[in-house]
């Protein structure tokens, strides 16, 4: 079952149309909403935004799984189109390449390099967010993990970036091992000995930035450059497109493991 949920799950953050993914986020967008009209520290709101629809998902599994099995894969897969949906990446690349069109560039190779950077770094931060990391926690501990952690991301997305913000800080903590497997399937899925290189002293280390270490590890694997012979716009749209291809390939390594480890357990 774990395995049809993850192809489910890189099914519909990939091919869900765009209008079902704003249908799918109603439900937690209005539950957030109003989890913030609460009376309560912010602790309190954090833990019943996030743990209480935790709580009522293990306890539907629960009673479905004394029905019937098939009644839990269905809910199970509910969950799992609804949180992978929820995605903002085919959006904010369509709004970029359009943006990128409109632009007047001046011929200023540093402000390109600038702009290209910018993007890897915000696009790879989505990935991670949006696709790796709730990938990983339904993989290690089923989809209740899963929506803990859709709930969590979607509670600090309106949150200033402040280190002392409760939904921000969890958020990081929770980031903490995908960000490192997602680094190390980028050294598996391109140079592995320049990855390595790069990425080896900070895996262990607490106080390295998730968001840093995924865009360092790319950036080695596979670097992404402007060819000077297209148009800025079309030189950017093509560097992220291989930047896109790393990731793919990345995601590939997860989900091959995966399948190695559904078709023997004791792996």
């Amino acid at each position: 079952m774990t395995l049809l949920l993850a192809l489910m799950a890189v099914a519909a953050y990939h091919a869900m149309p765009e209008h079902w993914r704003h249908t799918l986020a109603c439900p937690a967008t209005r539950w957030l909403a109003w989890s913030t009209t609460l009376t309560l520290s912010d602790a309190l709101r954090l833990a019943i935004a996030v743990l209480l629809p935790m709580v009522l998902l293990v306890v539907g599994l629960a009673l479905l799984d004394e029905l019937a099995s098939v009644f839990m894969f269905l809910l199970c897969a509910v969950v799992v189109v609804a949180v992978f949906a929820d995605s903002a990446v085919a959006r904010v690349a369509t709004d970029q390449r359009a943006e990128w069109t409109e632009a007047e560039w001046p011929s200023d190779d540093e402000l390109l390099e600038n702009a290209l950077s910018l993007s890897r770094q915000q696009h790879l931060r989505r990935q991670l967010n949006e696709l790796f990391a709730p990938l990983f926690w339904l993989l290690l501990a089923t989809p209740v993990a899963a929506l803990g952690y859709y709930l969590l991301r979607r509670s600090a997305l309106g949150t200033s970036d402040d280190d002392n913000n409760l939904a921000l800080n969890c958020l990081r903590l929770a980031d903490w091992l995908p960000a490192r497997l997602l680094a190390m399937s980028f050294a598996l899925a391109g140079n592995f000995t320049a990855t390595w290189g790069v990425i080896s002293s900070q895996l262990l280390r607490a106080e390295s930035v998730a968001y840093e270490l995924i865009d360092h590890a790319a950036n080695a694997a596979e670097p992404i450059a402007i060819d000077p012979s297209l148009t800025p716009a079309v030189g950017l749209a093509t560097a992220m497109h291989q930047l896109n291809s790393l990731l793919q390939r990345a995601l590939v390594v997860w989900m091959v493991f995966v399948a190695l480890k559904t078709l023997w357990p004791g792996m």
